[in-house]
């Protein structure tokens, strides 16, 4: 990954406050959370930082089709694996 060392990523779902990662823009904390709001999402928006571009963030927004259908198959998928 060329995520930017130490740096947070966000996550913005619909007009809701903005979700800091942990270090090193890891969402694990509050993954469980994002992933239910994510099914009825209308507008996923997210920012990082690459290397070595530490203050020049990037921002995107992300096209939801499919998302509540891969996350109820990464739902039943983890328990498997863990």
């Amino acid at each position: 990954s060329k995520h930017f060392p130490g740096s947070l990523a966000l996550i913005r779902i619909n007009d809701g406050s903005p979700s800091p990662s942990q270090q090193d823009g890891l969402f694990v904390e509050n993954a469980p959370t994002i992933a239910e709001t994510l099914k009825s999402a209308d507008l996923i928006r997210l920012r990082w930082y690459e290397w070595p571009y530490e203050h020049s963030p990037i921002d995107r927004t992300v096209d939801k089709r499919g998302m509540a259908e891969a996350i109820e198959i990464a739902t039943w998928l983890v328990p498997l694996v863990l």
